[in-house]
């Protein structure tokens, strides 16, 4: 999610940033924490620095002092659609958790506005929803993850996405400055959100009460479809690569005979092609390379470039 701002500096914490940071954060501040941990990959090495923001002005404040001392800043929520690379994070991790995990509701009529933070789990958000009768976010149920990152990657399925329901985002720049934009300047695509480029921390979703019972039902025939289609009972970042244009990643992989094909103890997954799960004691690279793999097969059989849907954090292909 909330790919945070990274691609120029490439310095680590310097002695003076960490002290200042623990003095603005007492007791919040983590030292070289495995990622492995905090992706469900199950792979990646430490973050140099961890912090969790506990407001928006909080993001803010840290946003401007790893710009002001040039040094990478990187955004995670509960790590699902990443690979974090072997060597770990430098610089700063920022991960949305509990504190920027809030929600409300504006209105009480049939439509209403539920505002949300990024750090709310996906499935917190399911949970809330089956209670009030929320229509609109159906198609979320299954997925790991959190609303920002649910946002930054357009989640959903092929007949609705996360984005048709946005009616405005919170983000905030490289300056540290917050913004908001309504619903006609953002432009949502397939599985992205070209803009804003940004941090994403807030967004208003505009949904509809529904039958609690109709509801629940609903969501527990999608999440069996998932669990028919989708290897659930793995460690995995969901869907590695993007689908092409009138086409499936899914049925090309496995048109080729790629299910099951390994790399070291990252394999393709044996229910869904465009999954690679980690058997137990994957590396990054093993997966890196198995992704490779791929690609090259496929292009090779067919001409097609697979791009990766997944956001590759610290490596590169």
């Amino acid at each position: 999610m909330n790919p945070g701002f990274h691609d120029e500096p490439s310095g680590r914490v310097p002695r003076e940033l960490r002290r200042q940071l623990e003095g603005l954060f007492p007791g919040r501040l983590q030292w070289r924490v495995p990622l492995s941990r905090m992706t469900t990959l199950r792979v990646g090495g430490p973050a140099e620095i961890l912090l969790e923001p506990a407001s928006v002005a909080e993001v803010c404040r840290i946003v401007e002092i790893t710009r002001e001392w040039n040094v990478p800043l990187w955004i995670i929520g509960a790590g699902s659609n990443v690979l974090v690379g072997d060597r770990g994070l430098p610089g700063v991790v920022l991960r949305f958790g509990e504190a920027m995990a809030r929600w409300r509701v504006c209105g009480r009529g049939e439509r209403f506005l539920l505002e949300v933070q990024a750090g709310l789990p996906l499935r917190r958000l399911m949970r809330e929803a089956v209670r009030g009768g929320w229509g609109g976010v159906e198609s979320l149920v299954g997925i790991p993850g959190t609303v920002g990152g649910a946002l930054a990657m357009n989640a959903g399925t092929p007949d609705s996405a996360v984005g048709d329901r946005v009616e405005w985002i919170r983000w905030v720049d490289r300056e540290g400055r917050v913004h908001q934009w309504e619903k006609e300047v953002l432009c949502f695509r397939y599985r992205t959100l070209v803009r804003p480029q940004g941090i994403l921390v807030e967004a208003g979703l505009g949904l509809t009460r529904t039958n609690q019972e109709g509801l629940r039902a609903r969501l527990r025939e999608r999440m069996r479809r998932r669990l028919r289609t989708q290897p659930l009972g793995f460690s995995s970042a969901g869907s590695v690569f993007r689908n092409p244009p009138g086409d499936h990643a899914g049925r090309i992989i496995d048109s080729l005979g790629l299910k099951g094909l390994r790399v070291g103890r990252a394999q393709v997954s044996s229910i869904h092609a465009n999954f690679i799960v980690n058997l137990g004691g994957a590396s990054a690279e093993e997966v890196i390379r198995l992704i490779r793999e791929v690609q090259r097969r496929v292009a090779e059989a067919t001409g097609i470039r697979l791009e990766p849907e997944i956001r590759i954090m610290g490596e590169r292909l």
